[in-house]
């Protein structure tokens, strides 16, 4: 077999958005506090997971994720884009939440595992599209009480091939002065499902109103600290 396959011509690549496309499968890897140690990773062709209804991650936001990229280079090979750093983010963002923090090796060997056995869901060079990598990670034992945490956490790896978001051209942005997305030594600076689920109604009120994007201010309401999109230009008219 070559390494790696071709993209799958299963689909037209050409039109390839952002929705949610079925692939081979996800990776998986759990730790438990009383074992001190992650699970080697495990491939799951069922994209849905079965938890228990009490978990904190369900329940309390117990969750943090990560979001990066594979993409096909013009000789064929796949490369992801600085893995690294997301594996130290994903480490400062559970930190901020009670979760194990997954050593980078590890993360890094759950990422190329869920790329390797998707490779045929990396669009061809030249497109702009690339394969979309979704790194979960959350408490998933039963336990109704805040203390102390659960002994059963789980990290995912999903993908899905992608094309641009918001596309190739300049998008208009809402400034919302009338909400706070994150309050001073807080969560803001890590990436927690809490920070991003009261911006939805901003968002969709955002896109009412023809806006792409919002864009948030600082806690001093004086100058855009975060938005919905991972880069932003300020221009002083």
């Amino acid at each position: 077999m070559v390494w790696p396959p071709e993209p799958t011509s299963e689909f037209d690549w050409s039109k390839i958005g952002f929705s949610i496309t079925e692939v081979a499968g996800h990776v998986e890897t759990h730790y438990s506090r009383k074992e001190g140690k992650w699970t080697e990773p495990q491939w799951v062709t069922d994209p849905y997971i079965k938890i228990h209804g009490l978990a904190p991650g369900m329940n309390y936001g117990q969750q943090c994720y990560e979001g990066l990229k594979a993409f096909r280079q013009k000789d064929g090979q796949i490369r992801i884009f600085r893995p690294e750093q997301n594996a130290l983010r994903m480490q400062h963002s559970a930190s901020f939440i009670c979760l194990p923090e997954p050593p980078v090796d590890h993360f890094l060997k759950c990422v190329h595992l869920a790329v390797a056995n998707n490779a045929t869901y990396v669009p061809p060079y030249g497109l702009g599209a690339g394969m979309y990598i979704r790194p979960l990670l959350f408490a998933t034992g039963e336990q109704l009480g805040l203390n102390p945490p659960t002994d059963k956490y789980t990290l995912f790896v999903y993908v899905i091939p992608t094309g641009v978001y918001h596309g190739t051209h300049p998008i208009d942005a809402l400034i919302l002065d009338d909400f706070d997305r994150a309050a001073p030594q807080g969560t803001g600076s890590a990436k927690v499902g809490g920070n991003y689920a009261p911006v939805f109604r901003h968002a969709e009120k955002a896109k009412n109103m023809g806006y792409g994007i919002t864009l948030h201010l600082d806690a001093k309401i004086s100058f855009p600290s975060s938005s919905s999109l991972t880069k932003y230009l300020v221009m002083e008219m």
